[in-house]
């Protein structure tokens, strides 16, 4: 009995710090990244999360993915998107990946549509639409 009391009172202390660690990590910020294959979906978040969209595009053909921002401060665009060809080869489509931050609780839509800024009287190519509920 005497070496099962320290035995046994070390397992407690052991389950109680790892449940303070879990608690711990749950707070933690993280990335969720998202596809096309979201595209009309919902997309859940905590705040302080960072949220990555990659979509196919090219932008040698003049096409560009535009964040058309809304009047909510849920995300915050950060930075601008970036490109990442699929090949060397000149003019070869790619990925291109915005970054968000989850800035505060509540839900908001993220729309991108892929257009020609210089096109103003057609209709985006694609559009790209979620809605993003943050905790």
């Amino acid at each position: 009995m005497k070496k099962f009391l320290p035995v046994a009172s070390l397992f407690l202390v052991a389950c109680v710090f790892a449940g303070c660690a879990a608690s711990d990590t749950a707070s933690i910020p993280r990335t969720v990244a998202v596809t096309k294959s979201t595209n009309g979906g919902m997309i859940t978040l905590n705040k302080g999360d960072a949220l990555t969209v990659t979509l196919d595009g090219n932008p040698t053909t003049g096409y560009r993915w535009e964040y058309i921002a809304g009047k909510e401060a849920i995300l915050s665009l950060q930075g601008d998107p970036q490109f990442k060809p699929a090949s060397s080869a000149i003019g070869s489509p790619g990925e291109v990946t915005f970054n968000f931050k989850a800035r505060q609780s509540g839900s908001q839509s993220l729309e991108l549509v892929y257009g020609r800024s210089f096109e103003k009287d057609q209709p985006p190519l694609a559009a790209y639409k979620a809605k993003v509920m943050v905790r």
